[in-house]
């Protein structure tokens, strides 16, 4: 039987005022989802409760039955993961990121039109600072820096945990480590930063109006000694792939021992969904499990921008759900979990705690008497919430 799991990530809303109350997902015309609403059964998951973890990483975490505080080898370590780099047990990981300091304030978090190439310049100007670090290049803003344990030492580098969207419009140095063992972190940081500050980027950035990237930013630290946390195998030995563009969720894959295949998160539509299906394609004639990531709708709520979650959800629908079940149709047995991943309040424009609704047809599953798949529909399929080693059994077990 092949089991597949699609993550709408941030799918889940709270009722949205002006729209009698209805949520993104009562609002957006799936056709796919009704049709799949009809032959299967719908509950909500308790999402995952690691503070660890960041909430796009917890769902499928707990989704594959690890236990909260498991994992202690932070974000920083599941992004190298991700990019495939060859860790080292005697080098520390964390995430890396461009951002836009004024007086010492967080400004943004993500640097408004910083392209590639000026990004892999400042980057590589910070590695040779001869601070004893070095950066692995991601995409946008972001990278690994990937530092040895001599130059950095614990418990100082737990400390550096906080992700730079949680400090906007704060001051940065309460956010640093303390104490001397922290000296080599800040003073790494404040040079990093002066530098920064005086590369040709960011100075014709500044000549022509637009925002300098011209500070760096740490986190996702480990939260024990070691940075080798208990992963564990794919549960009950099934051979998984995952597809995503979330370096997170693809080190998540590799911790357990799947098939993590990254793709590009490109905004245009076309290669959006094509890229997806296309590995998508691949895998389901090697693995028994495969879960695809959408990571769209929490873009979009984390933005504030209502319609284009709606114009998301229904994208996903038509270009995503829709050929990949078309695939499903050709193989003897199948089984579907389609979840809203997370709740992205499009209003507050964060993420919110709260149940979690997901659908589950295919081979072997009764309908309930539920004709679309929202989250109040949800709320009246199997009792819940139920936990996500409690939905993993009813995903693999024939």
């Amino acid at each position: 039987m092949k089991r597949v799991l699609v993550i709408l990530d941030g799918a889940a809303d709270l009722p949205i005022r002006g729209f009698n109350g209805r949520t993104p997902l009562e609002i957006a015309r799936m056709p796919l989802m009704d049709r799949l609403a009809r032959m299967g059964r719908q509950g909500v998951l308790a999402e995952g409760d690691d503070p660890a973890l960041p909430f796009e990483v917890r769902h499928l975490w707990s989704l594959l039955g690890r236990r909260p505080g498991a994992w202690q080898g932070g974000t920083g370590y599941l992004e190298a993961l991700g990019l495939g780099l060859e860790t080292r047990p005697d080098h520390w990981y964390l995430s890396a990121g461009l951002v836009a300091l004024n007086d010492r304030v967080l400004e943004t978090a993500e640097v408004p039109g910083l392209s590639e190439e000026e990004a892999d310049e400042l980057f590589s100007g910070l590695d040779r600072l001869g601070l004893g670090f070095s950066h692995h290049r991601q995409s946008g803003s972001r990278a690994v820096l990937e530092v040895p344990k001599s130059v950095w030492t614990w418990p100082s580098v737990c400390d550096l945990r906080h992700p730079p969207e949680s400090m906007q419009g704060k001051p940065v140095l309460p956010f640093l480590p303390e104490g001397r063992d922290a000296a080599p972190i800040r003073t790494a940081w404040d040079g990093c930063c002066k530098l920064l500050s005086m590369e040709d980027v960011n100075l014709v950035r500044a000549d022509l109006g637009e925002t300098p990237a011209n500070g760096v930013w740490w986190w996702g630290g480990p939260t024990g000694e070691s940075q080798w946390g208990d992963g564990g195998a794919c549960p009950l030995g099934l051979r998984g792939g995952l597809i995503s563009d979330s370096m997170l969720l693809c080190g998540v894959a590799r911790v357990c021992g799947m098939d993590a295949r990254h793709v590009s998160a490109v905004k245009g539509q076309k290669s959006y969904y094509s890229d997806r299906l296309a590995e998508f394609a691949q895998l389901l004639g090697k693995q028994e499990l495969i879960v695809v990531h959408a990571g769209r709708p929490a873009e979009c709520g984390l933005r504030g921008a209502l319609d284009e979650k709606v114009w998301a959800l229904e994208g996903l629908d038509q270009w995503l759900l829709r050929p990949l079940v078309e695939m499903l149709m050709g193989v003897d047995a199948w089984r579907l979990v389609v979840s809203a991943g997370s709740m992205v309040s499009v209003e507050q424009r964060t993420y919110r705690s709260g149940p979690i609704p997901f659908l589950m047809a295919g081979s072997g599953v009764r309908a309930d008497l539920n004709r679309t798949w929202n989250e109040r529909t949800a709320g009246t399929g199997i009792p819940g919430p139920i936990s996500g080693a409690n939905l993993w059994r009813r995903l693999v077990e024939a």
